[in-house]
């Protein structure tokens, strides 16, 4: 199922002491047209289900995925180094939501399967590293853009989308593969934190403007905030002024933002964390009962590729649970990496306090 194939990145000569040069991958064992039925099976489907074909199309992303964390992490640290740079194949739930959202979608074309993404820290820097890519050659072929910074989505979500096709001279079996990067600020990232662990604790499904009104609004407001506060274009829906920060106050006290979200990192546990030891992959599976979460961290060495795997379908299987497989991970960024699975939603918090302090002045 898997393949040694050993790393070399074409666009970066550093990148031959990366602490993944030489791995297992695993390649695409079937062929477009049997993905292609396969994800209008799982499209049909209530829930989400796996199959071998959609295990290894997903998994067969890994490749592709690691090659542009590689050029992504080297050119956004040539502009700020202060970023931060993760990435992540896309979650079954998640796919399978998205084939029931949009009817016109194709498993095969979905191009956000295998994502990686740049935290920079101001907004400046987000433009720079968009610039970096503009004027940067590629030896992939750039398949098309989404700026959801100049053109915020209805739901405030805010980021810098670039997508590509992979493309290989020498593997070509991963050919054509999309792989989408994703550029946002410090404050987009805090932003997209808070609605996340709103979303995991109460059940909600804000990301996909599927949630309660009240929620919702507060969310598209806290973004046109952050939007002015970047100077960036205003979020559609959004007051502006002196009405914007005293609906915020409103809604801020209404649904009790701050109490909610100390509260979800107090009432959570987290076990394993400090037993890793520099491990090749990484398993985190968030369980939440009755707004409490328990935090499980596994680690898995390189030889123990299928193992983790196993654990991390099972994982995703598992009623009332959250988890992601994160390759090659530093143990001390986990928490930096997917601060919502671990309801770490201070930066989010202390950004709305100063809002609601603006509206006082």
């Amino acid at each position: 199922m898997a393949s040694a194939l050993q790393y070399s990145h074409p666009e970066s000569q550093s990148c031959v002491h990366c602490e993944a040069e030489s791995m297992a991958w695993v390649e695409p064992l079937y062929s477009r047209s049997q993905v292609k039925r396969a994800g209008e099976w799982l499209r049909a489907q209530d829930t989400p289900i796996n199959t071998e074909v959609i295990k290894n199309w997903r998994t067969s992303h890994g490749y592709p995925l690691h090659h542009f964390y590689i050029s992504l992490k080297t050119r956004a640290r040539k502009v700020n180094p202060n970023s931060f740079v993760s990435q992540r194949l896309k979650r079954l739930p998640s796919i399978h939501a998205k084939l029931r959202r949009e009817r016109a979608m194709q498993l095969t074309t979905m191009q956000d399967i295998a994502g990686c993404r740049s935290v920079m820290p101001s907004i400046k820097d987000v433009q720079g590293l968009i610039s970096a890519y503009s004027a940067g050659e590629s030896l992939h072929e750039f398949d098309h853009e989404k700026d959801y910074i100049k053109e915020p989505k209805s739901s405030g979500y805010r980021s810098h989308h670039l997508i590509y096709r992979y493309k290989s001279a020498t593997q070509t079996a991963f050919e054509d593969m999309r792989v989408e990067i994703q550029i946002r600020s410090a404050l987009q990232h805090a932003w997209a934190t808070g609605l996340e662990t709103i979303d995991v604790f109460t059940r909600q499904a804000l990301k996909s403007s599927h949630g309660q009104a009240d929620w919702e609004r507060f969310f598209i407001l806290m973004s046109a905030a952050f939007a002015v506060k970047e100077k960036c274009p205003p979020v559609p829906g959004a007051p502006s002024g002196k009405e914007l920060l005293q609906e915020i106050c409103h809604l801020r006290e209404t649904l009790q933002v701050t109490k909610r979200l100390k509260s979800y990192k107090s009432f959570r546990q987290i076990l394993g964390f400090k037993e890793l030891q520099k491990p090749d992959l990484v398993l985190l599976r968030m369980e939440v009962r009755d707004e409490k979460s328990i935090i499980k961290v596994q680690g898995f060495a390189t030889n123990e590729t299928d193992e983790a795997y196993a654990e991390y379908y099972k994982a995703e299987a598992e009623k009332d649970s959250d988890a992601v497989l994160v390759s090659s991970a530093r143990t001390r960024n986990l928490k930096r990496a997917f601060p919502n699975f671990f309801a770490d939603t201070d930066v989010f918090m202390r950004e709305v306090d100063a809002v609601v302090e603006n509206a006082k002045d």
